[in-house]
């Protein structure tokens, strides 16, 4: 078998999508030692999704872009239980990166989510601006 090498429009393509995490959850003390490696990657997944979002048109009346998450298939998706993700969001909760609202719908009321900035991140980015 012939084994292929990656090319940049191998790594652009968009038929060959990935997920990417971001570094500071490595790097940053709070993220090594309260994030699990299927906590990152859940934060990753939820990150990847905003183009369903926006195809969907979840955006609120303040232009920010929520996602609806079926925890059940996410586990799935991930390898983890149910219990694990619901773990997880509490956490990314926690930590700020995610923020949920229960809203009123038809059948009931449900959870949307918020994926939030990276605070580092945000802080950072803000102060670059303002300099």
């Amino acid at each position: 078998m012939i084994q292929l090498r990656f090319t940049e429009e191998y790594l652009r393509s968009k038929e060959n999508p990935h997920v990417r995490i971001n570094k500071i959850f490595y790097t940053e003390k709070k993220y090594k030692e309260k994030l699990k490696s299927w906590d990152r990657e859940l934060y990753a997944i939820c990150r990847d999704r905003w183009s369903l979002s926006l195809k969907n048109n979840y955006v609120n009346e303040n232009g920010e872009i929520y996602f609806y998450a079926n925890q059940e298939k996410l586990a799935e998706y991930i390898g983890v239980s149910r219990k694990t993700v619901n773990e997880s969001f509490k956490k990314l909760i926690e930590l700020g990166l995610l923020e949920k609202e229960t809203i009123k719908t038809e059948k009931g009321t449900t959870n949307i989510y918020y994926l939030c900035e990276i605070p580092e991140i945000a802080d950072k980015n803000h102060n670059h601006v303002t300099d």
